[in-house]
């Protein structure tokens, strides 16, 4: 049996962190400082950026067919001082946010009930940012060692 007030604010937090992470941000809103050799990896994390749109948009679903209200939430958005950052400090931060999703996902997963369709969507959402986590990671690793530390918000 589903807690659905708990279960609510779970799914309505992982809306949140989706819509207004540091990666949804890098579509517009901030923009790291790249360098030609940084480029290529910035390029890839940019597409990980559409990902995020449609979780949002999965999480309504499920929020909707499951009769529970989509809530505002607050979030705690710093991105301004992520704008000019250099994807050497970012990326640790993109890191950071994104194994935080996870054990939100994990947590979801957890008060999600004997539902197989609500368990499959969060089972699916949640594999889907541990390849992301994995991708940053590996973007991490492609770092150019010769890019100096910068400003560290």
């Amino acid at each position: 049996m589903i807690n659905t007030q708990v279960f609510s604010k779970i799914l309505n937090d992982l809306r949140a962190t989706e819509s207004r992470s540091l990666v949804h941000h890098l579509d517009g809103t901030a923009g790291p400082y790249v360098t030609v050799k940084t480029y290529r990896i910035w390029r890839d994390l940019h597409n990980l950026t559409h990902v995020s749109e449609d979780h949002v948009q999965r999480l309504e679903n499920l929020l909707a067919s499951l009769d529970l209200s989509i809530d505002a939430v607050t979030f705690d958005i710093d991105v301004a001082n992520y704008h000019y950052i250099a994807l050497d400090c970012l990326l640790p931060s993109l890191v950071e946010q994104k194994q935080q999703q996870i054990a939100a996902y994990e947590s979801a997963l957890a008060h999600a009930g004997n539902d197989d369709v609500v368990n499959s969507e969060i089972g699916s959402l949640l594999s889907e940012n541990r390849q992301h986590l994995e991708q940053v990671r590996s973007l991490q690793n492609q770092m150019p060692n010769d890019q100096p530390a910068t400003y560290k918000p």
